[in-house]
Parts: C-alpha cells; structure tokens; sequence
C-alpha cells in the first residue's frame, strides 16, 4: 500500500508538467549550442550507420542500436548526434530524478541534483553518451530494487542490469555479472518457501537474455580491447611522469620496451609490479580529482558564474552558518532514518559502481569510467543533505530558497555556445561547400566523412608512405583535411612545418585551435 502511494504521488501532474518543462528548457539550453567532440572519438557512429545484427564479434550493441532508431528521424549524421545527444540526456535527467525519489530524497533536493547534473558543462559536453546509458540502466533497476523485499528478486533485478551494461560499455561489468547471477541463483535455489517451477522460472529468465545478448551482440566480452586500453593510457601515465611523448603507430612497440611483454591483467601484474602499482598510485589520484571536477561542474561553476571570486568565501559563510545554527541531535535522527532505509540497497549501488571504478583504477580515470560511480556518491550527498535540520525553520526555507534561485540563475549564465573553428564548424565548412558542387576531399577523417557526407568523395591516403605535396600536385584535390590523428604521423608534421601553403592551395588557419589542418584549393574558394 505504502509502495503504491509513493508511485501515485510521483505521477502527479505537477511533477510530470515540471520535468517535461525542464527538458523543453533544456533542448533550447543545449540543443545544437555545443561542440561535438572531434568526428574520430565517437567511433560508434560508424558502427550505428552500419549496424548489422547479429554483431560478427563482441561489440557495443545497445547503444549503437538505440542510435540507429534515432538516425531514422534525423537530417543527417549531424542532427542524428545532436538528436541522439539530446534523447540521452533527458531519458538520464529522468531517471536520475526518479532514482532519488525511490531513496526516499525529498522532491525539492532531487530535482536540484537533477538538474545540476542535467545543465552541468561537464555532462553538456561529454561525447559519446555511450556511460549514460549505463546510468540510465543502473538508475532504473536501482529504482526497481527499492521496491522489492526479498533479497532474492533484487539480485536478479541487479544481475539484469550488469549484463545490459556488459553490452553498453566496460566489458568488466560481465565479471561483477557472473558474481551477482551467482549470488542470484544461492538465494533462489536456498529459498525453502519457493517451489521448484518457481525457482527454474527467474534463473531460465535471465539466461534467456543473456543468451539473445550474447548471440546479437557477437559473444561476452574482448578481453583485447582491455589491454589495448590498459598500454595506451599506461603510456599517458608514462608521459606524465617522463615528458616522454611517442606516436600513435609506435606506442604498443614501446610499451614492450619499457614495461615488459605482457598482454593480460595477470601479465601486467606480475612482469612489472613497481610500474603496475605506479601506474595504480597515479590513477587513484586522478580518479578523485576527476570525481571532484565532476561534482564541481555540477554544483560550484553555477553559483561561481553568478558570485564570481567571491563563491568559495560565500560557501565558508553559508557552511559557518550551518554549523552555529545546526540541530545536531534532531539532524543526527533524520541521518539515522535515512540511512535504516538505504541501507539493505546501498551494497547494490555500489555492485553498480564498482565496474567502473574497477576499470577506472587499473585503466585510467577517464570520465567515462568514472561516471559510473555517480549513483553512490549522489546518494550520500543527498542523504547528508537532507538530514540537515536548522533550529529555525524559518531561517532554512529561506536560506534553502536564495541558494536555489542562485543556482538556477547560474545555470542561466553559462549557457554553452559553439566558438569560431569549433569542431562542428568544420563539418559543416565542408558539407555546406558540397551543396554548391561535388567536391574531391583528401583526408583520412573517415568518421568526420560520416558527418558531412554529401555531394562529395573522399579520398584516403597513407600518410607514412605518400607524399602529400605530390599528391595535390598528381590529382587537384579540392580540399585537404587533415585531423589530430595524421598530426601522429611524423611525415605530416613536417608537411605542416612548411609555413607555405602547397602550390595552388590557401591553408583555412580558423580550425587550428581544434587540430584541424585544412588547404583549399583557390579554385574552390568560393565553394567555401
């Protein structure tokens, strides 16, 4: 009874007319006023455009799927990303929120993490999406699981939602899978009270999904893709440490050169333990500070946009207040009752969690991984927060009331906008250009051709082998594009030392400051 009031009263008109409110401010707020990352760190749009199930190898399935649903309603692939973008956020800002109210936050406070994680620069402008599915998911079940009693049913609910993330992102969420599906199945099959047809029905449930997964989605796992990720970002470490920088084409060669053959985490481990923990004793580090800018993005740059330099000593003077004006015994039984609730689903917030940071400490901290941990620390903030009780009502409800019109009229304040030679303007350079003519374009940029494709042809080079000067002097080319990527390539760097542009050809300098390298050919000029 009590179940179904708290889900009547959070379908009541007004909170539904609020968070729809809410995300029509946000699709003015955000919606195409940001720069997509560069063409060639969102992978998966080539595999959405081309997706063909089943996947002949393990591969991210959903959301490339969820995609593509979204690429039948868009313009073209750069509407499908801002479309898409926007899709992922809303569903996310949703959740998020509902996900609050199911710990028993107050509707005030939920919405006011909501948002701040909704409007923050940080979520704005992360590209690919693909974590927030992960949240998306980990919201709904852990929504789910607040509702349930027997412990049973809520590890199965938790196991369903680690598989769908195995099939999102972090392949590592297929070990902590098979680690709750285990616990799943001890609490089903030791359930006396359950009969047998009830106990094969849940455990035959989830291996049928597993099953479908694992058949459209080309397998379980890459465990490749885990160590190509653990050499890569070691050497990032490596780079900070040394100075020591080496091109993409080189970095596998001498990662073997300074750490040692090794091609799985057990190898890695053992071959070099001082550099392994190193490499660990650096990652924590970085894994805090990115969890602070996270949280800074979502809670101190909107009042910092209106305060100014003046924000951290407001803080101290509001934080000083609380604590002269605290009730502490009153504020310490509203933390008890908080967390008598929370408490037997806390162990599945983190079971959420801990895949990403898992992968975030052995890895790197990329936001990516360390976003995955949000649910549990926006729990506990919550759970602090709202515990707070002041000895005069009257002086919280307004002081409560200042912060927010504050905060909202941050978020007000710093708006996104796209700068000159963004990234996006650069697509668009080259797809408004192939309206007026069928251009020639040289370049290896074949995810960014997946975003200006249109009444132009693309041709790939090899940067190691060919020379580009002859090649614009062999075939007038009428555009060459040059990406952050060919910038790896030693031969290129020395093609781009030569302050002069090649012969027949103005150098574009607007897109340097987004490691776009760009040649017109003059008689395509006013194409452009």
């Amino acid at each position: 009874m009590i179940k179904l009031t708290f889900l009547k009263a959070n379908k009541n008109p007004f909170t539904v007319a609020l968070l729809l409110a809410t995300i029509g401010v946000y699709f003015m707020y955000s919606y195409a006023n940001y720069d997509l990352a560069p063409s060639q760190d969102d992978v998966l749009l080539k595999t959405a455009l081309f997706l063909k199930l089943p996947n002949p190898s393990f591969e991210n399935l959903l959301y490339p799927s969820l995609m593509r649903l979204t690429y039948y309603f868009s313009e073209n692939n750069i509407s499908l990303l801002f479309n898409f973008y926007f899709i992922i956020s809303s569903i996310v800002f949703i959740t998020f929120f509902y996900y609050l109210r199911f710990c028993k936050i107050g509707f005030v406070l939920s919405y006011f993490l909501a948002i701040g994680f909704l409007f923050s620069s940080f979520q704005i402008s992360l590209s690919p999406r693909i974590t927030l599915l992960n949240l998306i998911f980990g919201f709904i079940f852990l929504s789910i699981i607040t509702l349930k009693s027997e412990s049973y049913i809520k590890w199965a609910y938790i196991a369903v939602c680690l598989l769908l993330c195995n099939y999102v992102s972090v392949t590592e969420f297929l070990y902590f899978f098979l680690l709750a599906f285990g616990i799943c199945c001890y609490k089903i099959l030791s359930h006396k009270s359950l009969s047998t047809i009830s106990k094969i029905k849940p455990i035959a449930l989830i291996l049928a999904i597993f099953g479908i997964l694992a058949y459209l989605g080309g397998g379980t796992q890459n465990q490749s893709a885990f160590v190509f990720e653990f050499k890569y970002h070691f050497l990032d470490n490596w780079k900070y440490w040394t100075g020591e920088d080496y091109d993409f084409q080189d970095e596998l060669r001498e990662f073997d050169r300074i750490y040692g053959k090794s091609n799985s985490l057990y190898e890695f481990a053992t071959v070099n333990p001082q550099l392994f923990f190193k490499h660990i004793k650096i990652n924590l580090y970085n894994y805090l500070i990115t969890v602070f800018k996270i949280v800074k993005s979502c809670f101190y740059n909107p009042f910092a946009s209106i305060l100014g330099l003046n924000t951290r000593y407001i803080f101290l003077l509001i934080l000083a207040f609380f604590v002269v004006k605290l009730d502490a015994k009153a504020s310490y039984n509203k933390l008890k009752a908080q967390l008598y609730f929370n408490k037997s689903n806390l162990g599945f917030v983190e079971m959420f969690s801990l895949p990403g940071f898992v992968i975030a400490i052995i890895v790197y901290p990329r936001n990516h991984f360390t976003l995955l941990d949000l649910p549990i620390y926006f729990l506990v903030v919550a759970i602090l927060l709202q515990s707070i009780v002041l000895k005069s009502n009257k002086i919280e409800n307004w002081i409560k009331g200042a912060i927010f019109l504050i905060f909202i009229g941050g978020i007000a304040t710093q708006k996104p906008t796209i700068a000159p030679g963004s990234n996006l303007e650069s697509y668009l350079y080259i797809k408004n250009a192939s309206k007026k003519k069928h251009i020639e374009v040289l370049s290896n940029d074949i995810f960014g051709y997946y975003f200006f494709e249109g009444n132009c042809t693309l041709h790939g080079f090899d940067g190691n082998k060919e020379d580009l000067t002859e090649a614009l002097n062999t075939k007038k080319y009428d555009i060459l594009y040059l990406t952050a990527l060919d910038l790896e390539i030693p031969r290129i760097r020395e093609f781009l030392k030569n302050k002069n542009a090649p012969q027949g050809y103005v150098k574009i300098t607007k897109f340097e400051s987004v490691r776009r390298n760009v040649f017109v050919k003059k008689e395509s000029l006013h194409l452009f």
